[in-house]
């Protein structure tokens, strides 16, 4: 079986080699205190975390690989799913979503920001709001095999909310900003507690 230790094994080397891709975006966590803000900011107390394993849960009730949570149920109505997918594969964690929020339950997904796209396009169809993360970039974490969580400052692009109310999926759509800067001060972001890597340089030609 193809374990996530595997997958951490083969990102470290290739971190090593300078060979970044799409696939360690995959890996990436989502950091503590962005976690803490985005319930602080939308009033809500996670329930379930999705789309994660007992490594990376960010909850002690969690959706693991042992159970596929693009085709199990997230809970019972009422319940509040975290959901950062992978970001590889987008449109089915989507239409999971729209599912859940037909049985009551909502979901908040941690997405790249594109406006632009066909999930997105799919998505607003159904969720009901779009928080766009303005004003910087998120820095996730992830893994490394010497240093452990280590926070990644190469995120290429900006990040948003959808949020998907439990039975809400007619009640239309709304979008707002909030600054990133704004939501470390929620989540009590402390740049002192953040252990960063080093990235080798390039050597000259």
């Amino acid at each position: 079986m193809f374990t996530y230790q595997n997958k951490v094994m083969i990102a470290a080397e290739k971190i090593k080699k300078r060979e970044r891709d799409a696939s360690l975006r995959d890996l990436w966590r989502t950091p503590q205190w962005l976690f803490v803000a985005i319930q602080r900011y939308i009033g809500v107390k996670f329930d379930v975390d999705v789309a994660c394993n007992k490594d990376n849960a960010l909850l002690p009730n969690f959706i693991g690989v042992e159970r596929d949570a693009l085709k199990c149920s997230w809970g019972e109505p009422g319940t509040v799913a975290f959901l950062n997918p992978p970001y590889s594969k987008i449109t089915p964690w989507i239409d999971a979503a729209i599912r859940e929020q037909a049985r009551g339950v909502t979901t908040v997904m941690l997405i790249p920001q594109s406006l632009d796209t066909q999930w997105y396009e799919r998505a607003a169809e159904c969720a009901n709001e779009t928080v766009i993360l303005s004003g910087g970039r998120v820095a996730f974490v992830e893994p490394d095999v010497e240093l452990g969580l280590v926070e990644v400052n190469i995120n290429p692009g900006g990040s948003m909310l959808l949020i998907f109310r439990g039975y809400c999926q007619e009640a239309g759509h709304t979008i707002s900003k909030i600054p990133l800067a704004v939501m470390k001060k929620l989540g009590g972001y402390d740049p002192a507690n953040v252990v960063r890597k080093k990235r080798p340089r390039k050597k000259a030609a």
